[in-house]
């Protein structure tokens, strides 16, 4: 296996340059072994396949990998990777900074992409969109490089990748997204691990709890209390299969009161008992 990355970019302070160095990274990768990827906290993670054949798992889901394909991982998911023969493999893992920035041109919801997480590229969408990746590699590797560089590559790419998207993807209703949903959405991002009330995200948006569930459930299809929770499930389980942390130290900083409230929770919401869903995860892809 041979994997290329890149350093810093931004012609900037020292300072400065060392803070952005965890804002972008670029990544070649060239594998003929079968094998998990570890999980990219913190980052949206671009992956372009330009050949190989194999499967990624993304959350419970397995998707078929094929040439000219996206995938397409946010911030908190969790993923195994396995390819069944050569691959070369570009992938770009952005900052929840940065991908703030792409989200504001992307044509299609973070909701829509985590559901469809993979899009096939035409052949010349393909093409642009992997000159795309090696042009913000070569902006990464220039210690001198601007700010508005990169932020005009980040853009080309995210109209490339709505270009595409638009071939294959349903209308997506909640890009015209009320602002307060848009809000709420970035205050559970930011609150759920301590904050599972709806009450306290009314209150921070200046609306009551009955308004804001109404809002919820229109747009998502969901109360806003599953909103949440969803959030928090999601996060249990990427600690339980890319952490190495024991069970009692994931319960403390989740913030729930003792072992049985969380593994009460989790069962409810995930359908099974943490261990079980370890279980589970290893008999379907040996991702830990």
């Amino acid at each position: 296996m041979r994997i290329t990355d890149n350093g810093p970019y931004f012609r900037n302070s020292l300072p400065e340059r060392k803070r952005i160095l965890s804002e972008i990274l670029y990544l070649h990768l060239e594998r003929t072994l079968s094998e998990s990827l570890p999980f990219a906290s913190g980052y949206c993670v671009f992956f372009l396949f330009e050949n190989g054949y194999g499967s990624q798992l993304i959350d419970e889901a397995e998707y078929e990998i094929k040439p000219k394909q996206l995938h397409i991982l946010y911030p908190g998911q969790f993923h195994g990777l396995k390819i069944r023969s050569s691959a070369s493999v570009h992938l770009l893992l952005i900052s929840k900074y940065l991908m703030s920035y792409v989200e504001d041109i992307l044509g299609y919801s973070e909701e829509l992409f985590r559901k469809n997480p993979v899009i096939q590229l035409s052949k010349v969408g393909f093409g642009q969109v992997l000159i795309e990746f090696k042009n913000i590699r070569d902006e990464i590797k220039d210690m001198n490089g601007e700010r508005e560089i990169m932020f005009s590559r980040l853009k080309i790419l995210a109209l490339l990748i709505n270009k595409e998207a638009s071939k294959v993807m349903p209308f997506d209703i909640t890009v015209y997204l009320n602002p307060i949903l848009k809000e709420f959405k970035d205050l559970v991002y930011s609150h759920y691990r301590t904050e599972r009330q709806v009450k306290f995200y009314a209150r921070k948006l200046g609306i009551t709890p009955n308004y804001l569930n109404v809002l919820v459930r229109k747009h998502f299809g969901i109360t806003a209390t599953s909103f949440i929770y969803k959030e928090v499930i999601n996060e249990i389980k990427r600690q339980l299969l890319t952490s190495k942390k024991r069970i009692p130290e994931i319960v403390m900083e989740m913030r729930f009161s003792d072992l049985s409230t969380f593994s009460t929770f989790f069962k409810v919401h995930a359908g099974c008992s943490p261990r079980a869903f370890i279980a589970k995860m290893k008999e379907k892809r040996d991702i830990i």
